[in-house]
């Protein structure tokens, strides 16, 4: 989550650049879950991060099998 905080604390140091350049990154988790399930996967993160959700639950949350019974954030801690 480090970019989350990354980009909108550099924009008080000036404009923001996009560089030509590329990034190649997987696939598969939208493969396998779907475009939307992972997007809102993705957002439902970003959120509980905001929130101050600790960062092992989060890792627990976005590394579990989404559709597991196990799958999510205890809540019970």
């Amino acid at each position: 989550m480090e970019d989350v905080d990354f980009v909108p604390n550099c924009r008080c140091c000036g404009r923001i650049l996009t560089l030509p350049d590329s990034v190649a990154t997987s696939p598969e988790r939208y493969r396998r879950h779907g475009i939307l399930r992972a997007s809102l996967r993705n957002h439902l993160t970003m959120l509980l991060y905001r929130l101050g959700v600790s960062d092992q639950k989060l890792y627990s949350f976005y590394y579990q099998d989404f559709l597991s019974p196990q799958g999510g954030i205890d809540r019970s801690t």
